[in-house]
């Protein structure tokens, strides 16, 4: 019994951890703060999403400071948050963004995969679809071809 509850209070508390970190992390993205965002971001941090592909330390880090100084964020929604155990998360969430080149509005429905270590993201994965994204992006040539290879490498 002591057992049981023993683990249990360590998932509260280790739950506890991820949601301040992803609240932090979210808050400082939502108010296009990235100071406060990258300060959640290990100096070995490493990202991968469709768009971007695999980024590495700096490279990832220079990703976010470019697409909060680009993107005009609207609202983020954090939809639900799975805590694995105390080092690996998903968060799975909504933004509503202005994409720069076209002026169009965005939204994007995330699966985030999250490693964190010592409070801070050591590993950032990040699912949607691709196609979704040009579809809002860049309007009717975006949903007449954005599922074409062609198209997704132009974004």
């Amino acid at each position: 019994m002591q057992t049981f509850v023993a683990l249990f209070v360590n998932k509260i508390i280790v739950e506890m951890q991820l949601n301040n970190v992803f609240d932090h992390f979210f808050d400082a993205l939502k108010q296009n703060n990235e100071q406060d965002l990258l300060q959640y971001l290990d100096t070995n941090y490493v990202y991968n999403d469709p768009l971007y592909g695999l980024l590495y330390h700096s490279d990832a880090r220079k990703r976010w400071k470019l697409w909060i100084q680009e993107n005009k964020i609207k609202n983020i929604e954090i939809i639900e948050m799975i805590a694995y155990d105390h080092e690996y998360a998903m968060v799975h969430w909504k933004c509503d963004f202005y994409y720069p080149p076209t002026n169009k509005k965005v939204q994007l429905f995330i699966k985030s995969y999250f490693k964190i270590e010592n409070n801070l993201i050591t590993e950032q994965s990040d699912a949607y679809r691709l196609s979704t994204f040009i579809k809002a992006a860049y309007g009717l040539k975006g949903f007449l071809f954005g599922w074409i290879k062609f198209m997704q490498n132009r974004v």
